[in-house]
């Protein structure tokens, strides 16, 4: 009996975040995709090969954003000319993992846990910067795909331990610190494990995590 109420609760959460996605999704779609800001990145991004593309990023001046391009690439292949659709769905879709990863963490196994869960979304996407998140698409939302890196970084971190957690803990890692700067945020998570008690990634996995932080950064030194 407690098990069911307790995933009574959990489904009744989703329930609700399901709603948020829907609110949220339906004034996304109605968004066209921005030509000023997208249409010389989906030139660059179909040129070429994708291998190609992602290795010329890592001697690129100005950035090093080889992963930010690289999925820019892939969604463009996938869409076939149809990028209204699969820009716009990979960026609800990116909202819906958001939300679920959010849920995941919160585990609402009672009512007081469930009655909780629409403040903490509410504080999730009602903060003064998660407007300029989610309205940003060049095509692809960049800062939306860090902030997917870092829940799932604290999801791993906050579960029992498992070796398959530091893998993901270490490919998370290098994923969004070459995405885009702001992806650096996710090793200092891994990082923060020795802050909490509750965190259980392996010793290994905070030494590569800030070992990527000092190589990212040199990389990025060296090429600008």
């Amino acid at each position: 009996m407690a098990v069911t109420r307790a995933a009574r609760w959990t489904w009744l959460s989703c329930l609700y975040a399901a709603l948020v996605v829907a609110g949220f999704g339906y004034a996304l779609v109605d968004l066209p995709v921005q030509v000023s800001d997208s249409y010389g990145n989906i030139v660059k991004a179909s040129s070429g090969t994708l291998g190609n593309l992602v290795a010329g990023e890592f001697h690129q001046a100005g950035y090093l954003r080889p992963l930010l391009w690289g999925q820019l690439r892939v969604v463009l292949d996938w869409s076939g000319g149809r990028y209204y659709e699969w820009f716009r769905g990979w960026h609800v879709g990116q909202l819906a993992v958001l939300t679920l990863l959010f849920v995941h963490i919160v585990r609402p196994r009672r009512w007081a846990d469930a009655a909780a869960l629409p403040v903490g979304l509410a504080a999730l996407v009602g903060m003064h910067t998660f407007a300029g998140t989610i309205r940003e698409a060049f095509p692809i939302n960049t800062f939306m795909t860090i902030l997917l890196c870092c829940l799932a970084a604290a999801a791993l971190a906050l579960g029992p331990p498992r070796w398959w957690r530091d893998v993901a803990a270490a490919a998370l890692t290098i994923v969004a610190a070459l995405t885009v700067e702001s992806g650096l945020l996710v090793p200092v998570i891994v990082v923060d494990r020795f802050l909490a008690p509750l965190i259980t990634l392996s010793p290994m996995v905070d030494t590569g995590a800030t070992a990527v932080i000092d190589g990212t950064s040199r990389l990025s030194a060296s090429t600008s």
